[in-house]
């Protein structure tokens, strides 16, 4: 009969456990969708907002910085909030800066007739983002280990995917009614301050069977001894640097979209540019199909080597913007609008998918040779580069639209996103080519 007791107290303890551990997952899970919203949601205000400000000079570059400024931050403060969370409280850390993310947000709403005001906001929100991704990604990492890494990483980017769709697509909606509105979406990170309070856990304050269940639960079988060297459980430099290099190509391809979509339809002239709304729905479909593929990571990852899988991701990439690149001529030739939208759309799908094998992927490929006291730091640098890539975006891809850095949207045509298209294409290839050399070089 005592043994029966305790089979059941254990079973109770293991569900209350599971339990605890998926409210604890799916907070962190939704926290991270916050970090979508920092550059893309306001994609759809862009037109809007050049037209308020038309009187400043080179208006429409200024307006595309104001989503990507948060880049600039987040590049800036990454490091060193990387470095914090390897020393203290994760939870904290994370308290604090989706409070200060729903407060910076929002305030643009209030500066509103002054663009300074509101890049500057833009950029302090960018820092609080930094601290989201950052602590969030870390987490996982110190939960979880071999494949339950990948599957969780893989749900963070579906769950950012997915959270694009539908942010970007209420924005899309609020920004017909005023560009101002799609700025009060960054108030929803309020909402989620209860659930971090009662379910986020700093993995150095879980109980001992808590924290010894977790990593050896869902860690893969070790093949090397505990007290292995510093040589082989740190990461070389060269993973480092060259998982950086991959995360600023993948972010130049992911936004170059919204960044230049809204004024591409314009400059095709097409019955698509009659409304500027479009864009969001293309964005968003691209989202979408990125974050249902990133949810099923855990089913691609044990396919192949992750330097394989991810040359694929790029490769997949690279066909995408050729193929829009080629196919300038014909989308002006189709005359049914309809036909013309598919076209587009199917474009953005190619592109999406490879998008959603990349991005945890490349993660992935990171933590796991990371040892844990160091995964904040390196994730932090790694934050760093994507967002290097997300400010970077409108300043290398401008000069591609003609020959002067600043130039009226009227001037672009669509030879100029030919050229556009063929680069971003080309840069992604190169990456593909990268990724086989470099993990056949070095495993």
């Amino acid at each position: 009969m005592q043994s029966s007791n305790t089979a059941d107290t254990t079973l109770n303890n293991e569900q209350a456990q599971h339990g605890s551990d998926y409210l604890r997952n799916m907070t962190l899970l939704l926290v991270s969708t916050l970090t979508v919203m920092a550059g893309a949601t306001i994609a759809p205000s862009l037109p809007a907002m050049a037209d308020k400000f038309s009187s400043i000079q080179h208006i429409d570059f200024w307006v595309q910085m104001a989503m990507t400024l948060p880049g600039l931050a987040i590049t800036l403060s990454a490091p060193f909030i990387g470095r914090y969370v390897d020393i203290y409280d994760k939870k904290l850390l994370l308290i604090i800066s989706v409070i200060s993310y729903g407060v910076l947000g929002t305030a643009a709403m209030v500066v509103s007739h002054s663009l300074s005001a509101i890049l500057i906001l833009r950029f302090l929100l960018g820092i609080s983002v930094a601290g989201i991704m950052v602590t969030c990604t870390t987490l996982f990492s110190d939960y979880y280990a071999g494949p339950k890494r990948g599957h969780y990483l893989g749900l963070q980017a579906a769950f950012g995917g997915f959270g694009g769709v539908v942010f970007i697509a209420t924005a899309n909606s609020l920004a017909g009614a005023n560009w101002l509105y799609p700025f009060a979406l960054y108030g929803l990170a309020f909402l989620t301050l209860p659930a971090i309070m009662l379910w986020a856990v700093n993995p150095m304050k879980m109980s001992a069977p808590q924290a010894t269940s977790i990593p050896q639960a869902n860690a893969q079988p070790q093949t090397t001894p505990l007290n292995a060297t510093k040589h082989n459980t740190q990461p070389r430099d060269y993973l480092l640097w060259g998982c950086c290099a991959l995360a600023i190509v993948e972010i130049l391809a992911l936004y170059a979209i919204p960044v230049h979509l809204p004024f591409y339809l314009q400059a095709l002239n097409t019955s698509a540019a009659a409304n500027a709304q479009y864009s969001g729905y293309f964005i968003a479909l691209m989202l979408l199909v990125m974050a249902v593929t990133a949810s099923q990571y855990h089913r691609f990852q044990p396919i192949t080597s992750t330097h394989r899988l991810h040359a694929g991701g790029f490769g997949i990439i690279a066909l995408g913007f050729i193929f829009w690149a080629t196919s300038q001529q014909a989308l002006l030739d189709i005359k049914s609008p309809l036909m013309s939208q598919l076209a587009l759309m199917a474009i953005l799908i190619i592109l999406g998918f490879g998008l959603g094998v990349i991005r945890p992927n490349l993660i992935t490929w990171l933590m796991s040779r990371c040892p844990p006291e160091q995964r904040g730091q390196k994730m932090g640098k790694l934050t760093s580069c994507f967002f290097i890539g997300q400010f970077i975006t409108p300043i290398a891809t401008l000069p591609l639209l003609s020959i002067h850095l600043f130039i009226p949207t009227e001037a672009v045509t669509e030879a100029n996103y030919t050229l556009l298209f063929t680069v971003l294409g080309s840069l992604c290839l190169i990456a593909a080519i990268g990724c086989l050399y470099w993990g056949k070089e070095k495993p």
